[in-house]
């Protein structure tokens, strides 16, 4: 069953919600992007940002961090209501599909995304494991199968790691793999769809 949400004219009635969320009416909400795409967490926003700079995408776009997958939906009506155009990216993964569904129960309207079509893939995994390896571990001898299990498994900082990447782009001194590229290019066209 679709649920309907009245618009609401002062966005500061929700600060008490906002924060109980975790999130402020600073932080990455506004009305003057055409696109606004809540994606999982604080590591997938910083990659998003270097895709889209890999990608040389000039678009109204802007990625807020939903702290979570079961969050996700919970961001999502409080922008509709602000009338904003919203789209849902989630890992795919159990929890991201699960978040998924739920949204697609609640709202069949919704604009629902997944990093790949890869199943258990995350925004992370879009990166190559040699580009994974090189640009963000610095070091090309240590035996990575999966980047997002490599992560979980040595108990590394997720939002670190992609400020790092994030920051080499912006420096302008990496190029990615072809095989980044092509997984990067198709997200980014999947949202800018």
């Amino acid at each position: 069953m679709s649920k309907t949400w009245a618009k609401i004219e002062d966005k500061e009635t929700l600060t008490p919600i906002l924060t109980a969320i975790g999130l402020g009416l600073g932080d990455s909400i506004s009305d003057r992007f055409k696109n606004n795409i809540i994606c999982e967490g604080m590591e997938e926003v910083l990659y998003l940002q270097a895709f889209q700079l890999l990608s040389d995408i000039d678009k109204d776009i802007n990625f807020i961090n939903g702290n979570g997958a079961a969050k996700l939906e919970f961001f999502g009506r409080i922008l509709e209501a602000w009338e904003l155009n919203v789209k849902y990216l989630f890992d795919n993964d159990t929890a991201g599909k699960r978040a998924g569904n739920k949204v697609l129960r609640d709202n069949p309207s919704a604009l629902v995304h997944y990093v790949s079509d890869v199943s258990g893939e995350s925004t992370v995994d879009l990166i190559s494991v040699e580009d994974f390896k090189n640009i963000i571990l610095e070091d090309n001898s240590i035996n990575v199968i999966k980047n997002s299990d490599y992560i979980k498994n040595e108990r590394l900082d997720k939002v670190i790691l992609a400020r790092k990447f994030l920051n080499h782009v912006k420096g302008g001194n990496i190029e990615v793999s072809p095989k980044s590229s092509d997984k990067i290019k198709i997200l980014m066209d999947k949202l800018y769809s």
